[in-house]
């Protein structure tokens, strides 16, 4: 019987920095070869050469198309795009050459998904000064793969996403002043709409959004700010009237406290600060899903804590009410939600 597991395309990233380590040990990974069938993309000699760098336990194939893969136990399955010069290659530094490469991967894996080859796309982390090196104009990979499918800018959106948390941001990759500038009553409406309906997409029935205000304490009745009242406010009404449960805005200090939490449903208790798990980036909007990677808080941080002589975060440092059913913020303050919670945060800051 053919293995009816979906495809997944992970690119390598930047080829001198983490990504490969990072997709080779993703694809020998038991529970993502449970779930998946990977293919990974990118040039087969780095590949192999942190390989054997890092002495995993793996075999790896060269392939030319998904058509060669054979996904076969203990070998990993490499869509070779051998792109990168390897005279004056060293890991840890960014050339323009690795800026190259790292879009090559992208655009590789984009067009393969397009064709319905691979049912998604996972980018491995990217480097902005190497991109910048080799004279692109680039703003992240939101934007990027906008272009590369024709979808509209502005209807493309960054999910923050694990099993504890959902962000969706107003605005992305541009300086706070612009950022300011960008936050409307229409951009704000457009983010809840595709914030509810992405995370019904994800299998939750009855989306609960909170929104926090983008100014100290949601602008305090315009005391600190007009945002709220003028464009965040009434953006609320606006999907409320459309039926998106939509509530806010609250101010980013108060998002977890139990007033909020008795809004959102009892049964809040506190869960892990962002970026203390593993978690995944969607970028809604397109007409593929494209997850990129987060960072994940390991033994090596843990370590750096007592190096330096400081407590690291235990439980009782951590956020209340992350598990209640909402969770959206305008802010880029605060994490969301967990079981009951099933919300997201919208944000306005990177």
């Amino acid at each position: 019987m053919a293995d009816s597991k979906p495809i997944i395309a992970i690119t390598t990233g930047d080829p001198a920095g983490i990504g490969p380590e990072i997709a080779l040990k993703s694809a020998g990974n038991d529970r993502v070869r449970d779930a998946c069938r990977p293919l990974l993309v990118g040039d087969f000699r780095i590949l192999d050469f942190f390989r054997d760098r890092f002495d995993l336990p793996v075999a790896l194939r060269s392939v030319a198309g998904v058509a060669e893969a054979q996904f076969s136990d203990g070998v990993i399955d490499v869509l070779d795009v051998p792109n990168l010069p390897l005279d004056g290659f060293e890991p840890g530094v960014a050339t323009a050459d690795c800026g190259r490469a790292i879009l090559e991967y992208a655009a590789r894996a984009v067009e393969l998904a397009l064709a319905g080859q691979v049912a998604a796309v996972v980018a491995g982390p990217q480097t902005q000064k190497a991109i910048r090196a080799a004279g692109i104009d680039f703003d992240g990979y939101p934007g990027y793969i906008a272009a590369r499918t024709g979808t509209d800018p502005d209807d493309v959106f960054l999910m923050l996403y694990n099993d504890d948390l959902r962000i969706v941001h107003v605005t992305l990759h541009v300086s706070l002043r612009a950022a300011l500038d960008l936050i409307n009553r229409e951009r704000v409406l457009k983010t809840l709409r595709a914030a509810d309906r992405a995370v019904r997409n994800l299998g939750i029935e009855r989306p609960r959004l909170a929104v926090s205000g983008v100014n100290p304490h949601a602008g305090e009745d315009g005391l600190f700010g007009q945002e709220e009242i003028d464009h965040i406010a009434p953006a609320i009404e606006d999907a409320v009237s459309e039926g998106i449960d939509a509530h806010g805005p609250f101010g980013a200090d108060t998002m977890y406290r139990p007033q909020l939490r008795r809004l959102c449903g009892d049964g809040a208790r506190p869960g892990p600060y962002p970026g203390q798990s593993i978690g995944v980036r969607f970028h809604r909007g397109l007409h593929h899903r494209h997850p990129g990677i987060l960072r994940h808080r390991g033994p090596w941080q843990r370590r750096r804590h007592r190096r330096q002589g400081r407590r690291r975060p235990g439980r009782h440092d951590r956020n209340p009410g992350q598990d209640g059913q909402c969770g959206v913020v305008l802010d880029s303050t605060a994490s969301i939600s967990r079981r009951e919670y099933r919300g997201i945060r919208i944000s306005a800051l990177n």
